[in-house]
């Protein structure tokens, strides 16, 4: 299998990759957005909901709560990805430190 081969990945997979290509290209085309990464991220999410792309939008909110939680963009995206390889569902990979905070 090639690197960058998306065929056996899961849907989770897929979708943290395109989320982190998006934000990246984002970044390049619209750099003063990005002064502070985190205000850069929820414009693009806001764009991506309003344009109809809802399901792009919630895992670019997902990139958003890692860099809240500390992490830089490629440590988020290896986390999600590595969730995604575990095998957990598709809001387990997205929203990990959300999904621990409703857990007692």
């Amino acid at each position: 299998m090639r690197k960058g081969d998306l065929r056996h990945d899961t849907l989770s997979k897929v979708f943290t990759r395109v989320a982190f290509q998006l934000i990246r290209l984002d970044a390049r085309n619209n750099p003063d957005d990005y002064a502070i990464p985190c205000k850069g991220v929820n414009a693009l999410a806001e764009r991506l909901f309003v344009a109809g792309f809802k399901a792009a939008g919630a895992w670019v909110v997902a990139y958003r709560l890692e860099l809240d939680a500390g992490f830089t963009m490629l440590q988020a995206r290896d986390r999600m990805s590595r969730r995604a390889a575990q095998g957990h569902t598709w809001r387990a990979v997205a929203f990990a430190s959300y999904k621990r905070q409703r857990r007692p």
